[in-house]
């Protein structure tokens, strides 16, 4: 599983909503206007635009009129544009249905409106992320800067005032971060900053070209970020913002004033930041309270500044089954807000799982009882916020006293590692090397605990691996190496621990005739080692689940349960199916089996995944996205609060 194939998995769970118009009225909680600054309407927020079907804004920034956002389109794995003033859409890239998987990330129309700035991943040898520009019609499209040792990382580029120039944000091989100037004519980078393995936020040019603004933790320890200036001659990085609170960078307004993001009144508001040669002058002055689930977007020359709100949510689930049929016979039950990755304790006593809040919180692992509903959190010192919420889940030692994690800790350490359950202390199970490439899913242990499997990229031979780690021993195995095969992160022990269940897709899945999503299959192989044996292939052309492909096993390993995504005339649904894993190797048909249509997984636009089989059989945990999506938003009349601000002493 590659950089670029997690970066997808996290993002293609935009749902789909309908459309407003410039001129419809705000809906009935848009927040009334705040008198920041003691001046009448300004920072008023106004909604332009309700995502709609696969259209994804977040992280673009707009044309410098405010007219034009670029988007990515998952549907086609397209960018497009949208005028704001007409309400219309149309194509930049073109893509065709059926080549090799590709896509565009953020994107920035240029100060005079004629060129679109992205990034772009296509699935080839490389499985590189370059820059490319495109003409705002849709033409001329061209690579402006491509480098295998030092690629870019997913986020918009930021365009310099006369055009010549684009800020970037590059990952080396060695997943150290940089921040770079990019030539538009020569594709020639400057490094200006090179960090750690931590990524820092939003990064905006100033208008004068002098300055880059940035978010960053300020110790390897920090749990929130501050504030940078770094000038663009590379002489300088200054603190700006730096404080106990989370600070985030929106934007710049002008040359002298700074948007930026904050939650040091206990709940996330807009400040206003005056700025003189690159260092703050006076205090930060608030400009609009109440900024939940925002992503930064970029301000206008006329003052506004356009944001998105992400109106969905991941939560956690359990429903009751019936361990005869499989089938569903209670709708699901709300158990947690804002949560994901689900893991019962091996005796059913706990549900943990993660909790990620706002852009301005970590994730944390939340423990809770299944007899009295209390909940306990943990605050490891890991990064969770990446490895775990693209790549796999967590599982329980035996024991209960620990859960076992892929993450990257504080020292820059990829591995497995193990978190004690009452204390949150973290101690390093296996390391997995320097590469994110390599390992490409999360780790899952043998009932009894004393094996670790997961899988991984043998990069040289250009096949993938399931892996098995003798953790008394401290030896690896291979248990099958597959050849064309992509394991995705779907890996399930049985529960006598004696087969291991995996999703794959197979060169002939990988793309249908006609362009066709990817058809994926099921697959088991014994966990002592030895060939795998289809278990069953998809017949609708839609993968295992929505995002990360878990399957599962029945409590009595008879079966392998597993989900898929439909559409109807009301949106997405998932689907609860089962598959009969017979015990005697190998009597499969030649084909797979045939799997149990069962029942829906909660109503439409309820996305579910990250499926977990309770001790009993009886109970499944499970991750789901409920109705929502993302709604573009704008601060206005910013001007004024910035004439203000020069005024007060």
């Amino acid at each position: 599983m590659t950089y670029g194939t997690r970066m997808t998995q996290g993002l293609l769970a935009v749902t789909a909503l309908a459309l407003w118009g410039c001129s419809d009225p705000p809906p009935a909680n848009t927040a009334a206007p705040q008198q920041a600054l003691g001046h009448e309407a300004v920072g008023v927020r106004r909604l332009v635009w309700t995502e709609a079907v696969t259209a994804d804004p977040r992280g673009s920034t707009p044309s410098p009129d405010g007219t034009l956002l670029p988007y990515i389109d998952w549907l086609t794995s397209n960018l497009g544009i949208r005028d704001l003033s007409t309400g219309t859409s149309r194509p930049l890239t073109s893509k065709a249905p059926g080549e090799p998987y590709q896509y565009p990330g953020p994107a920035a129309v240029s100060p005079d409106g004629t060129q679109v700035a992205y990034s772009w991943w296509g699935e080839n040898e490389e499985d590189l992320w370059d820059l490319r520009i495109v003409g705002i019609d849709g033409s001329d499209e061209r690579v402006v800067y491509s480098n295998k040792e030092a690629q870019l990382a997913w986020a918009a580029p930021d365009w310099s005032q006369d055009g010549a120039q684009l800020l970037v944000l590059l990952q080396k091989r060695d997943l150290i971060y940089q921040i770079a100037l990019i030539s538009v004519a020569t594709g020639s980078a400057r490094i200006l900053r090179s960090l750690d393995w931590r990524r820092p936020g939003k990064m905006v040019l100033s208008p004068d070209g002098r300055f880059v603004l940035y978010d960053f933790p300020p110790t390897p320890e920090s749990r929130h970020r501050d504030i940078y200036v770094l000038s663009t001659d590379a002489t300088s990085n200054t603190p700006l913002v730096a404080d106990a609170a989370n600070d985030i960078v929106l934007g710049w307004v002008d040359d002298q004033h700074v948007l930026f993001a904050s939650d040091r009144s206990g709940t996330p508001g807009a400040y206003l930041q005056r700025v003189k040669d690159g260092r703050a002058e006076g205090v930060p002055e608030l400009v609009k309270p109440d900024l939940w689930r925002i992503e930064p977007g970029g301000a206008t020359r006329n003052g506004a500044y356009y944001y998105t709100v992400n109106t969905a949510s991941t939560d956690i689930f359990t429903t009751t089954l019936d361990p005869a049929t499989g089938r569903v016979i209670t709708s699901p039950t709300l158990i947690a807000r804002d949560g994901t990755h689900p893991a019962w304790s091996r005796d059913g006593r706990y549900l943990a799982y993660i909790s990620t809040r706002t852009p301005f919180s970590s994730a944390v692992v939340r423990v809770r009882s299944v007899d009295t509903g209390e909940t306990r959190e943990l605050y490891p010192r890991l990064d969770l916020t990446e490895d775990v919420a693209y790549t796999g889940d967590m599982h329980w030692f035996p024991d209960g006293s620990a859960l076992l994690v892929r993450a990257r800790d504080l020292t820059n350490r990829m591995g497995f590692f193990r978190i004690d359950s009452q204390t949150g202390a973290v101690s390093l199970v296996w390391s997995t090397g320097d590469s994110a490439d390599m390992v490409s899913g999360a780790p899952v242990l043998s009932p009894d605990g004393k094996t670790l499997f997961f899988t991984r990229r043998d990069v040289v031979n250009s096949r993938m691996q399931i892996v098995g780690v003798d953790l008394e021993t401290r030896t690896e195995r291979v248990v099958v190496s597959t050849e064309g095969v992509i394991i995705r992160n779907a890996l399930a022990v049985s529960p006598d621990g004696q087969r291991l269940a995996f999703e794959g897709l197979s060169p002939e899945d990988v793309w249908q005739s006609g362009g066709s999503p990817p058809r994926a299959s099921l697959y088991v192989v014994p966990a002592s080692g030895g060939e795998s044996v289809l278990l069953h292939r998809l017949e609708e052309p839609h993968g295992i689940t929505n995002v990360h492909g878990e399957v599962e096993w029945s409590a009595d390993g008879r079966y392998v349960f597993f989900a898929t995504i439909g559409f109807d005339a009301t949106g997405p649904y998932s689907r609860l199916w089962r598959v009969p894993a017979v015990r005697y190797w190998p009597l499969f048909e030649p084909g797979g089996r045939q799997a149990e249509r069962l029942d829906k997984l909660g109503g439409s636009s309820f996305e579910a995944f990250s499926m977990r089989m309770h001790p009993n059989g009886r109970e499944l945990a499970f991750s789901a996205g409920s109705s929502g999506g993302v709604e573009l938003w704008v601060m206005e009349n910013l001007f004024a609060l910035t004439s203000q601000s020069a005024d007060s002493p």
